[in-house]
């Protein structure tokens, strides 16, 4: 199932399986960044909304959304759940840095592709890691997205 929600700047769709887990998300900056708009037919897609107003108004709550990590490798998956626990709001990290709290110091590379399969960015916030130069780097939604969202939590970056 697919829902679809504008919260300005943002677009955001959300695919979700029968099982109402969140396979994938898309983020995007809306050209209709005056206007609310949604499209959401399901509990899940509603906690997401509740989830992304909470982030644009600069206060994210402590949610627990379904999503269906199955999709992802291990790896992967260690990845995500270690950036989710120890990067929040406003902060960042370094590939590197990341690397080391994996447990794996030479890993840099490996966690940037890691990164770069999230499906889940902004829930998992994959958008605040930045190269240990502060450097922008990557993101799977585009660079002006990143941009964004670094700016909007007051993370300093390199362009």
């Amino acid at each position: 199932m697919e829902e679809y929600f504008i919260l300005p700047p943002l677009k955001v769709t959300i695919i979700t399986s029968p099982h109402l887990l969140i396979q994938r998300i898309h983020i995007s900056l809306s050209p209709l960044a005056h206007r609310c708009l949604h499209y959401i037919s399901s509990p899940v897609g509603e906690q997401a909304f509740i989830f992304f107003q909470g982030y644009l108004k600069k206060t994210p709550l402590p949610m627990k959304l379904p999503l269906e990590w199955e999709r992802v490798s291990p790896f992967t998956r260690k990845v995500l759940c270690v950036l989710q626990k120890n990067v929040p709001f406003g902060q960042w990290i370094s590939y590197s840095s990341l690397a080391h709290l994996l447990g794996s110091k030479k890993a840099a590379r490996a966690v940037g592709n890691a990164l770069g399969a999230n499906p889940w960015p902004i829930i998992i916030p994959c958008h605040r890691v930045l190269r240990k130069d502060k450097h922008i780097g990557g993101f799977s939604a585009g660079v002006e997205v990143k941009r964004f969202l670094l700016k909007h939590e007051g993370i300093y970056f390199r362009d």
